[in-house]
Formats: C-alpha cells, sequence, structure tokens
C-alpha cells in the first residue's frame, strides 16, 4: 500500500495523491506480433468490411448505418447491455462499439471504418469455449496501431458459482475488424465459496495518445479485486497495470487505492486506514502523461446518513511517472 503524499477536499471530492503500492501479480509475458511505428488501422480504411477473420473473434454480420437510430446487432433476440464505444484519435473515421451480449458467450463488436456508415459485428474476448465475458471498455494505441479491448472472463462451476475472474485484454491490428485471442493481464483465483477467492471486476481502459507525452503509447487498465474468504467479502481494492507494446504484454498488477485513516475509518478487514472498500475505478490522462484514477469508496463512516450504511464518497489518485508509483 502506497504513502499518501498530499490529501485536498474540493467541492466535496476528495483528491488523494498516492504512490502505486507493491506489485501484487506478474502481467502475462504473452508476446505479440512485432510493433511498428505505421499505423495499420488507418490502412486498413480501404479493406472491405468482411474480409478480416482473426483467431479469437467471430464475425456475425455487416450493418449499414446512415440513419439516427440503427440495430447493430443482428443474431438472436436475446438483451445486450453495458455498451462502450471509442472514436480513434489517429483516424476518426474508425469507430468500435462494444456490449456484453447475452446472446453468447462474451462480448460483442461493432466496428465502422467510415464514420459509421458500415460496421461489422461479431462476437470476441473469449480465452476458451468455457468461459463467460462481461465489462467490456476499447481503447485505441495510436503510436504502436492496435485497438485494445478489455473485458472479464470467467466460468461456473456445476453449483452455479462465479469462478477464475480473470482480467484480459484482445488486441487488432486492422482496427477491430478482427481480434485475436485475449492475454491475461491479471488472473482471477477461486470460487465464491472457496477458502480465499480474488475476483476481478469492473476494469476500465486509457491510453495515453498525445505525441507530447513522455508516455506517448502507453495504455492503463484499472479494475476492482474482491477479496473473499468462504464467501465472506473481505475487501475490493483498486488495481493497475500497464501496457506499452500495444496491449500485448502489461506490467505486474499494483494496488493503488492507498490508506488515509482521516478518510477511511470503517475496516471491515485489514489495518486500519486503508481505502479498500471500492468500485467503478475510472482511469484518464492529463496533457502532460499525468494518469488520474477516480474510483468509488464507502469507507468514510463521518459521511453516512442516520440509518444508511456504506454511503460512497470520490476518491482520486494520481501518477506522474508513467503508473510506476
Amino acid at each position: 500500500m502506497g504513502a499518501l503524499k498530499s490529501l485536498v477536499s474540493v467541492a466535496g471530492v476528495l483528491i488523494l495523491a498516492v504512490s502505486l503500492g507493491a506489485a501484487a501479480g506478474a502481467g502475462t509475458s504473452s508476446t505479440g506480433p512485432g510493433v511498428s511505428a505505421k499505423h495499420p488501422m488507418i490502412l486498413a480504411t480501404s479493406r472491405a468490411l468482411t474480409t478480416a477473420q482473426v483467431t479469437g473473434s467471430e464475425f456475425e454480420c455487416s450493418v449499414t448505418g446512415g440513419t439516427p437510430n440503427v440495430k447493430l446487432d443482428c443474431d438472436e433476440p436475446s438483451p445486450n447491455n453495458e455498451p462502450h464505444i471509442a472514436v480513434n484519435a489517429g483516424d476518426p473515421r474508425n469507430v468500435i462499439a462494444s456490449s456484453n451480449d447475452y446472446g453468447s458467450c462474451c462480448d460483442q463488436y461493432y466496428t465502422s471504418l467510415d464514420r459509421g456508415g458500415t460496421w461489422q459485428t461479431g462476437n470476441m474476448s473469449k480465452e476458451s469455449e468455457d468461459v463467460t465475458g462481461s465489462d467490456p471498455v476499447t481503447s485505441f494505441d495510436v503510436k504502436h496501431g492496435t485497438a485494445i479491448h478489455s473485458s472479464l472472463n470467467y466460468t461456473f462451476n456445476d453449483a452455479g458459482e462465479a469462478c477464475n475472474g480473470d482480467v484480459v485484454a484482445s488486441i487488432s491490428r486492422d482496427g477491430g475488424l478482427g481480434w485475436a485471442q485475449p492475454v491475461v493481464v491479471y488472473a482471477g483465483v477461486g470460487c465464491d465459496s472457496s477458502p480465499e477467492q480474488f475476483f476481478n471486476d469492473k476494469e476500465w481502459l486509457v491510453t495515453d495518445n498525445n505525441p507530447g507525452s513522455r508516455f506517448y503509447g502507453r495504455s492503463y487498465m484499472t479494475w476492482t479485486r474482491f477479496d473473499s474468504k468462504y464467501g465472506r467479502y473481505q475487501r475490493s481494492a483498486i488495481f493497475e497495470a500497464h501496457s506499452s507494446d500495444g496491449g500485448y504484454t502489461w506490467s505486474a498488477a499494483r494496488e493503488i487505492s492507498g490508506s488515509n485513516a482521516a478518510i477511511c475509518t470503517v475496516q471491515v478487514s485489514g489495518p486500519k486506514g486503508q481505502c479498500d472498500e471500492d468500485q467503478f475505478s475510472v482511469p484518464t490522462v492529463g496533457p502532460d502523461g499525468s494518469v488520474y484514477v477516480a474510483f468509488q469508496n464507502s469507507q468514510n463512516g463521518s459521511l453516512w446518513e442516520a440509518g444508511d450504511v456504506g454511503e460512497n464518497q470520490y476518491l482520486l489518485v494520481k501518477s506522474t511517472d508513467g503508473g510506476s508509483t
């Protein structure tokens, strides 16, 4: 757990600048294709939408846009939720939307290379045939010419318990037409009733696409790790990992939510003052390359209204050295 550097209260928002904690686990060392200074996503805009097929994704259909409301989903009438959309800063014609797809195992992608005139739809972000995926978020890495899609992959055991909630990243080198098999950024451990379970949830992703930044081309992923023992909640700290090669490899995950006994006054487990009962982290990058991660925290007892327990405060941690501290 990192040491607190400063604390400011602005309009009811508590802002913490903390050092990132010690490494909590090694990132996947899988190596992807060689990284090029060229931008294959931009070059791909001349390709036919239905030509791209890459192991790790499955094409379903093409959809013509051009109207105010376009239905992009073309499989069975099962619901979709948690939509996300990203625009390529290197080529604004390139747009990728995604959602949870209840008609398949995992995430669904909706990719356009012509500002929404036409779309390619398919399934992606699946480690194996046994997993379920959720929480889709996509970011473009202009420097390395990739689109990076973050997601959760997990399984269910025979008792219906969720198991092994991994944080994963799927990479596309053609603007989102085809996606590689996902790499594991941080592996989950155990099932809901296990003696120890680490279940990752609500990951989010951002890339530093400012050529003037010291960390141009670095992508940052954050998520919540829910720790439990025999089904009993222990803590849910925020973790972070980053990639500097287009999403193929990731740093060791670090706990970043910090500690401050003045504002994290209620503790379920662990040392007093840890700000480790969190959820819904969102990273963003400033013009100078500084990384800010905001998240909800429910440990400030002085903010709870009468009769309520666990009301949230909004905390922020900051890194000025590319996520190293």
